[in-house]
């Protein structure tokens, strides 16, 4: 059984990705569009993983096509 990768990459990367804020980001994980967690410490930074950004920018992209339906 192969186990699958998760890429994780950083708020910053993300927010490149979506052309957003890092602000928009952090709103986007608490509200749960956005699947990420915290490696350590409570302090440290966000990690998301990247599928969810894809996944994101794909719906929106659909989203956008099709005149805001």
């Amino acid at each position: 059984m192969e186990e699958e990768k998760i890429e994780l990459i950083s708020t910053r990367e993300a927010a490149k990705i979506l052309n957003v804020s890092i602000q928009t980001i952090c709103k986007m994980i608490w509200d749960g569009r956005l699947k990420a967690t915290k490696l350590g410490k409570a302090t440290s930074p966000w990690r998301i993983n990247k599928a969810s950004v894809m996944k994101y920018l794909k719906q929106a992209s659909v989203y956008d096509a099709d005149g805001g339906k």
